[in-house]
């Protein structure tokens, strides 16, 4: 081999090299991803059959919904794992489409969405693959999410890698006041692990979704002119 082949050889392997190290920077992954993209045919079909029902609402917390305020809650004995899981339910004054059109706007998330410092995204068909960067008090947590889309309907996300052990959640979005409005139902599943202390990320699930709330609220405010 030429010394100039062998430069180039060289600085190939420490390309790798820099690539498989970049590659194992996260303390966490998940060996078994289960979101993968389907045709728009059943996209629609899926939609369809996993809405399932609105969340169920005790009369004070029906008044509480309608009248405009943010229910956050969280869900005691669901699941195994170490985490912990809220939901935050709430009307937005906008169909469904609205809605779904700006959780599906990544781009817009910086500088509207809580604690979202950057976030990078490709798509492929109904799901996207999002990185984003958390500013969390004085930490910030990195994470790989895939964020299934289901017509206007659904959207479910699971964790890929990062900073933390695991998070998945989804939105369900139910049409009212005949589809002019959108019951939302917002649920997080958060695990932290040993890298980040579970008040961190408590901030960034339960103490961040009256923001995000309020964020789609303003964001279809202002796509439809109010």
């Amino acid at each position: 081999m030429d010394t100039r082949k062998a430069v180039i050889t060289a600085l190939a392997l420490a390309a790798l090299s820099a690539a498989m190290a970049g590659a194992q920077e996260y303390k966490y992954r998940n060996p078994q991803t289960k979101i993968r993209p389907v045709s728009r045919e059943v996209e629609l079909a899926q939609a369809a059959a996993r809405l399932g029902s609105p969340p169920a609402l005790d009369e004070k917390e029906r008044a509480r919904v309608e009248g405009g305020g943010i229910l956050v809650r969280e869900i005691l004995g669901a699941g195994a794992g170490g985490g912990r899981r809220f939901e935050a339910i709430a009307v937005v004054a906008a169909p469904p489409g609205a809605v779904m059109a700006c959780l599906r706007d990544f781009g817009s998330f910086v500088g509207t969405m809580p604690n979202v410092k950057k976030i990078e995204f490709t798509w492929e068909g109904n799901v996207a693959h999002v990185t984003q960067w958390l500013k969390i008090a004085l930490s910030t947590i990195v994470y790989e999410l895939n964020i299934a889309h289901y017509g206007d309907s659904l959207i479910e996300w699971e964790f890929v890698a990062g900073d933390i052990k695991d998070t998945t959640g989804y939105y369900r979005l139910f049409p009212r006041a005949g589809g002019k409005e959108t019951l939302l139902h917002y649920h997080v599943y958060s695990e932290p692990g040993m890298a980040v202390p579970q008040f961190i990320l408590d901030l960034s699930t339960k103490s961040s979704m009256p923001g995000v709330i309020e964020a789609i609220r303003k964001s279809v405010a202002k796509g439809s002119g109010k």
